[in-house]
């Protein structure tokens, strides 16, 4: 596993830790395709400033919205806030597709539009090899807005046993149309621009 230093101005609000890339292998995706060398991005928040957490810890998952990094929920962790440092270890992962873990932006191996497409499932796989590694068996709770409120749920319902809590801010257990759209949207425009800055 290897720390980084934030490579982007802290904005206010933001908390400097240093995350941290853990390879978790190539990651078998829920729709039988394979994403290979999988690189996973997360943040350890512990009161003492230790990289990982250690037996004994109370360990909080916590996953945010969609376009977003672990600063995300920066505002949410600290002592005598939501997550807080005195009584639980935070790890916040940064989700595939976002640039800082696996992505079609940096992917030696399945760059562009050969990166794989995946699923919330798939990024909830792709956490528990994380916290595997690191020795994280059981976790106090997960915590997740938006898309990470989905991930959240998708820990109660297939890791059920591994979950004490969960806590699933805004999510939407089914897409609805109107994302569907907006998001596929998106992803169109990202392709345009793709194709226009390939020779």
């Amino acid at each position: 596993m290897q720390a980084l230093q934030s490579s982007h101005a802290m904005q206010p609000g933001w908390i400097d830790r240093p995350h941290q890339v853990a390879a978790i292998g190539d990651l078998a995706l829920e729709s039988g395709d394979v994403l290979r060398d999988c690189q996973i991005s997360y943040v350890v928040h512990r009161a003492d400033g230790a990289l990982n957490p250690v037996p004994g810890d109370k360990v909080v998952l916590a996953l945010y919205a969609i376009g977003s990094t672990h600063h995300r929920l920066d505002f949410m962790i600290g002592n005598g806030l939501a997550l807080d440092l005195s009584r639980y270890t935070v790890i916040v992962v940064d989700a595939i597709g976002n640039r800082l873990s696996s992505s079609p932006s940096n992917s030696v191996q399945q760059p562009g539009r050969l990166f794989p497409r995946f699923t919330i499932r798939d990024m909830v796989a792709s956490q528990v090899l994380l916290l595997d590694q690191l020795g994280v068996g059981a976790l106090h709770a997960v915590v997740g807005a938006s898309m990470g409120g989905m991930q959240a749920l998708h820990w109660a319902v297939s890791h059920a046993a591994r979950v004490q809590r969960v806590v699933a801010m805004t999510p939407m257990a089914r897409t609805r149309p109107w994302s569907v759209v907006v998001n596929e949207e998106a992803r169109r425009s990202l392709a345009a621009n793709i194709d226009a800055a390939e020779p």
